[in-house]
């Protein structure tokens, strides 16, 4: 075995809870979502579903049961129509219509996004780079108690909460945003968009050390 592919082994094993298959979770705590005061609950039907569509639709809710992400619940105050969403695998991405609900009650947060500058900047003398691609990256985030019952969708199966942070909320992207970058605040050479990491060095030593820190 060569020197390359020992330390590649090496790093599989040490590394090997961050790539092991299934939902991570973010450890520094528990996210909010703040509504604003004297908002009025929103509960929307369930929209109809195409039959070609049910049986899809259908796994990818078990998958998020299964997963932590969702919670079957008997009533709410709030519910919001699913948008099902063909992916490129065929595959299907529950999303819920917060447009029509829960966005126009949110107080948002407005955390910003980097504009390019800022990442070239951050990565400015770099030779070689990295870039992690964070899987599900919102449904990292735990949602605290308080904030779930807002999350409900209505679906042709009934009602489901959500316990992690969810695409298609106005807030979760600054939301997101502000915790990466709080977590990777130490690290000058690593700059964060939304679910990517990118990083480098100055030399293939300091590429290595970084990427070991994040």
């Amino acid at each position: 075995m060569t020197y390359k592919a020992k330390q590649t082994a090496i790093s599989a094993m040490r590394y090997r809870e961050v790539f092991a298959e299934g939902l991570g979770r973010y450890t520094g705590g528990e996210v909010s979502l703040r509504v604003r005061e004297g908002a009025r609950p929103v509960f929307l039907r369930a929209r109809p579903l195409a039959y070609a569509l049910r049986e899809p639709v259908e796994r990818a809710l078990d998958q998020l049961e299964r997963d932590g992400v969702i919670t079957p619940v008997d009533s709410s105050d709030w519910a919001t129509p699913i948008v099902p969403v063909v992916k490129t695998d065929g595959t299907i991405r529950v999303c819920g219509d917060f447009k029509s609900t829960l966005n126009k009650c949110l107080e948002v947060d407005r955390f910003p996004l980097p504009r390019v500058e800022d990442l070239l900047t951050k990565l400015n003398g770099g030779e070689k780079f990295t870039k992690i691609d964070l899987s599900q990256a919102y449904a990292q985030f735990v949602l605290d108690e308080r904030s779930r019952p807002y999350t409900v969708i209505n679906t042709h199966r009934g009602l489901y909460r959500y316990n992690r942070l969810i695409y298609g909320l106005s807030s979760s992207p600054g939301i997101f945003q502000r915790k990466l970058e709080q977590m990777f605040a130490d690290l000058p050479r690593v700059g964060v968009f939304l679910d990517d990491v990118i990083l480098t060095g100055t030399n293939d030593q300091e590429h290595i050390e970084t990427l070991h820190k994040v």
